[in-house]
């Protein structure tokens, strides 16, 4: 891994999801000296980044690369729906630290999901700590633009809404909805007519611009692109 930038851990019922949240996938990894070792100096590396969408998120969540206060778990648990969520709901991005999401502050916008187990849980103290931290990048919102654990809305009830999580470095990013599925115009279902005006001649949504983040971070460090 040493010879990459980046890291996209692939969302798409990983092991098609037979054992549970991206169990199979995080198994593989850990009962391999060899494939711990090279994830655990990828990590830690100030040079590389990361992003996990849906089974990649819990990948992330799974590997300890997304914490709470203290070295605290974070959980990826059943919708509480109890069923299979495939919605475009909106999310608006919040003041963080990650590389992902630099200078889109207040950007509100429907990204897809497609999940069933993608409520994020932790402590009381955890969430506070993370949100302090700008840890928790993305939230599920309402029709008033306000962070919401309102069904469907929010399709898994996850506490105030949180979609994403950050690592505290800022490179390393969890995401349960699918930016991937929703940076071109013609994948996108729905948008508000002021939306339809600013994009009239764009072929892109605004989470085009989580993936150019990513390059213009790249270009700021100065590395070489392979």
């Amino acid at each position: 891994l040493d010879r990459f930038n980046g890291i996209a851990f692939s969302g798409g019922f990983s092991y098609s999801d037979v054992l549970g949240s991206a169990n199979g996938w995080h198994t593989n990894i850990i009962n391999s000296e060899h494939l711990c070792e090279q994830f655990r100096n990828f990590y830690n590396n100030p040079e590389k980044f990361s992003i996990g969408i849906c089974n990649g998120c819990q990948l992330m969540s799974r590997l300890g690369w997304i914490k709470g206060i203290n070295n605290e778990e974070i959980k990826l648990e059943k919708n509480i729906s109890d069923r299979f969520e495939s919605r475009f709901p909106t999310v608006k991005v919040k003041k963080t630290k990650s590389i992902f999401f630099k200078n889109m502050k207040k950007t509100s916008f429907g990204m897809w999901c497609a999940h069933g187990e993608g409520r994020f849980t932790m402590s009381e103290k955890s969430f506070k700590y993370l949100d302090r931290k700008g840890c928790l990048p993305l939230r599920y919102v309402d029709s008033n633009n306000k962070s919401t654990e309102v069904y469907p809305l929010n399709p898994n009830g996850s506490r105030m809404g949180v979609a994403a999580i950050s690592s505290l470095c800022g490179r390393h990013l969890a995401i349960m909805p699918h930016p991937e599925r929703s940076y071109l115009k013609w994948q996108i279902p729905w948008m508000p007519d002021d939306c339809k005006d600013k994009l009239r001649h764009i072929d892109y949504s605004p989470w085009f611009e989580m993936f150019l983040n990513c390059r213009k971070w790249m270009n700021s460090i100065s590395i070489n692109f392979f």
